[in-house]
């Protein structure tokens, strides 16, 4: 991935987090529908996002939540949220770890995005 494209990547994991994004969908990417024409973001590889999103976890500035049409939202565990994070290719729409939903934290909501790019730049041993 060079640099624009990591700077992309970042981004999008952002956006996927303000938006309230499915897991299964991160590694999907997106494609914007602009007058001048569409802009392509992705795909991305499903370990590239786990990482990300499991730094940005790790330091409380996402949480994971599950919904579900007609029965009670939920939170999931902070151990549960690791352990789901670090398994990206459970994330299918048929699971329920596919469905769950990144949500940002109060935490995350007070952080710069600079921040959040430091932390999905280090290496996993600076997390």
């Amino acid at each position: 991935m060079d640099d624009v494209e990591r700077e992309d990547f970042i981004s999008e994991m952002y956006a996927l987090v303000f938006e309230e994004g499915l897991l299964y969908e991160a590694p999907l990417g997106a494609i914007d529908r602009l007058p001048s024409g569409d802009v392509v973001h992705g795909p991305w590889d499903r370990n590239d996002c786990g990482q990300v999103l499991g730094r940005w976890h790790a330091e409380g500035l996402i949480g994971l939540w599950v919904r579900k049409p007609a029965e009670t939202d939920y939170e999931v565990s902070a151990a549960d949220a690791t352990e789901v994070l670090n398994s990206p290719q459970r994330w299918r729409p048929e699971t329920e770890e596919g469905l769950a939903s990144v949500a940002l934290t109060d935490a995350g909501a007070e952080v710069s995005y600079e921040r959040w790019r430091e932390l999905a730049l280090a290496s996993p041993a600076e997390g």
